[in-house]
């Protein structure tokens, strides 16, 4: 996908490219960059637990459509069954305008059958009770930050407040490098999604140890 940046005449100058390309894989990483970037800034200013979050869900969300997609978007649609779909572009060649569908009904579809995009290698995500819990209530907290429907909102941090983010990342790693789901057509996004995983959880692990442990 594509868009141009433009600016109001005599507002600012822009002294960037004149436009920027983004795709799914584009934005898994630079979600993960950002990610990386909050953990660490977190240590400091501890405001930053929001775009953790924020950063995080799109990580996420970023990853179940590129393992959703393998053989195209139709998995990653909302409203209509895939059955329906498919007819659809039997019928017409091309595939009319859809809605990306929500996040936890994304999630669901990364643990029933229509996950097998190739049956003979794809694996469906049998989370854990502790994982289950942390992708869907993920989806609460990052909303909760992004639709004010208050004046204030106070996290209660546990003894282990990454509990949350390792069990995502554990998911984001599962779907890039277990399901079988995700086509790697350029071997350096698959390089950087694994470099950015790793740096992640390495500055987790050294900040849980001062925050508490696990």
């Amino acid at each position: 996908m594509e868009y141009e940046l433009k600016a109001t005449a005599g507002e600012y100058e822009v002294t960037g490219p004149d436009s920027v390309s983004f795709d799914k894989y584009v934005v898994g990483i630079t979600s993960l960059e950002m990610l990386l970037h909050s953990l660490k800034t977190v240590k400091e200013k501890d405001t930053y637990w929001q775009w953790i979050y924020i950063t995080l869900h799109s990580a996420v969300q970023a990853y179940m459509v590129l393992a959703l997609s393998g053989k195209g978007p139709m998995l990653t649609y909302s409203g209509k069954p895939i059955s329906d779909m498919v007819e659809i572009l039997r019928n017409t060649k091309k595939l009319p305008k859809f809605k990306l569908d929500s996040y936890l009904n994304l999630y669901e579809k990364t643990k029933s059958e229509v996950f097998n995009i190739y049956p003979s290698e794809s694996k469906l995500f049998v989370p854990t009770t502790s994982q289950d819990q942390s992708i869907k209530h993920l989806n609460k907290i990052r909303n909760d930050f992004v639709h004010y429907k208050i004046t204030g909102l106070m996290l209660i941090m546990s003894n282990s407040p990454f509990g949350i983010v390792t069990d995502c990342l554990d998911y984001i790693e599962f779907l890039a490098f277990q399901s079988n789901n995700i086509i790697w057509h350029n071997e350096q996004y698959k390089t950087e999604t694994e470099k950015l995983l790793s740096e992640c959880r390495s500055v987790i692990e050294a900040s849980d140890k001062i925050v508490g442990g696990r």
